[in-house]
């Protein structure tokens, strides 16, 4: 039996609290047109069946989540310009071209969808938040202009190039695993509390050598090799040197002299941690250029 939205809209009108309708599981649900002359601000849908369109919605929702409800279009999300949140995670949709309409957005989650082209996104420039982990996406040049953004969600997709982030001065948490970078040169425009750069092909480390990462910083590689195994001991040591140069800087007056003395020798300390380092990634460079770089592709 088909419904119409008069009686999805009675049906669903006692399921509002806190200007929530939060609806799971409801395979009878085709479109959320419904929602227009409801009181509500935040609507969940998730796991519903049907192939929901979006089409003849113009409610003054600012929160959207469609999870996992086999969504394959979004045709018609254009006119939803109040919207400040939205979450269309774990569906079939690949073209996002309307998003660039939804310019009061703060807060957009892709996450493993079929999406590869996002230029949509370079018109979003309120974004604070930006996950588009596990999708097809390759050039993230148009992510540059979102200098507002704070966390980014990169991972899982095959992503080689990350330089347009280094105009994202603003950005304090980046999730970039699972891709195929192999130059971090724009990670040292940042002081990030969180950077996952793991499983990628990543062998010079020296952009990120003297950061400190207050939260976390994991970076193990796709390919491993002994030279990488010296690169991540030795730039725990640098860490470690910089931490204990930070550290003595506290001490009171009364130990000027000595804490200058100790200063002094951390820093030669530091100096030979920094040559190390650059001979063996010199001599990683030199190795590489012989072998079959295939995997890169």
């Amino acid at each position: 039996m088909n419904l119409s939205d008069e009686d999805f809209e009675e049906l669903y009108r006692d399921d509002i609290e806190d200007e929530t309708l939060e609806i799971e599981d409801d395979i009878q649900l085709q479109s959320i047109s419904f929602v227009n002359k409801l009181p509500i601000s935040k609507l969940i849908l998730s796991q519903c069946c049907g192939g929901i369109t979006l089409q003849r919605t113009q409610s003054n929702i600012t929160n959207l989540t469609i999870y996992q409800c086999d969504l394959s279009s979004i045709n018609g999300i254009k006119q939803m310009m109040q919207l400040r949140e939205l979450d269309l995670s774990v569906n079939n949709v690949s073209d996002i071209s309307e998003l660039s309409y939804l310019t009061a957005l703060q807060k957009l989650d892709l996450d493993a969808n079929r999406i590869a082209d996002i230029s949509a996104l370079s018109k979003l420039v309120k974004l604070q938040v930006l996950s588009v982990f596990g999708n097809q996406i390759r050039d993230i040049q148009y992510i540059s202009n979102l200098v507002n953004l704070e966390i980014l969600n990169i991972s899982n997709n095959q992503i080689i190039d990350i330089s347009p982030l280094r105009y994202i001065k603003q950005l304090r948490e980046l999730f970039m695993q699972n891709n195929q970078v192999v130059h971090i040169e724009s990670l040292a425009y940042f002081n990030l509390q969180y950077l996952d750069l793991s499983h990628n092909f990543i062998f010079d480390l020296k952009p990120i050598a003297h950061k400190h990462f207050s939260s976390y910083l994991k970076m193990a590689q796709k390919a491993p090799t002994p030279f990488q195994t010296l690169f991540s001991n030795k730039l725990k040591s640098i860490f470690k040197l910089n931490y204990d140069i930070y550290t003595i800087q506290k001490h009171s007056h009364k130990q000027h002299l000595q804490t200058v003395n100790k200063i002094n020798r951390v820093k030669s300390e530091l100096q030979k941690a920094v040559k190390c380092y650059t001979e063996l990634s010199q001599a990683l460079m030199v190795l590489t250029q012989t072998e079959d770089r295939s995997f890169l592709q």
